[in-house]
């Protein structure tokens, strides 16, 4: 499973309402983080999956998901973020700065917030460090 907090709230914001999300967080349970890579604008961190996963595919087999906005201290602006689903499996989540700026390692304090058409505007809040 993705030992990530970040990156897990970042997923669960992302799919909620969407009509495949019940498949989506089953999806969620069977992934693993095998790299970040942080390209000074943003950052990708892609995923390995366990077999099983095969189970929980979607119908459709390309898709993005997006719509949740990251703020931190240690962001200057925020940063979106972006899920890709590739042959009906999560594949990787991609972040980026909207000034072009991201640190080199995971945020510790943040906000998220939905930001969709007609999303529910959840945000969830890390702890202080």
């Amino acid at each position: 499973m993705v030992q990530s907090t970040f990156i897990l709230n970042i997923i669960s914001l992302l799919i909620e309402t969407d009509e495949h999300e019940v498949l989506l967080r089953s999806q969620m349970k069977l992934l693993q983080e095998a790299s970040y890579e942080y390209t000074g604008s943003g950052a990708i961190i892609s995923f390995t999956t366990l077999p099983a996963i095969c189970d929980y595919r979607l119908p459709v087999s390309t898709r993005i998901l997006n719509g949740v906005r990251i703020t931190s201290p240690q962001l200057n602006i925020g940063a979106d973020a972006n899920l890709f689903i590739t042959e009906g499996v999560i594949h990787y989540l991609e972040m980026f700065s909207l000034d072009g700026n991201y640190p080199d390692s995971e945020l510790q304090t943040y906000r998220l917030n939905q930001m969709w058409e007609g999303s529910p505007h959840k945000e969830i809040f890390s702890d202080s460090p």
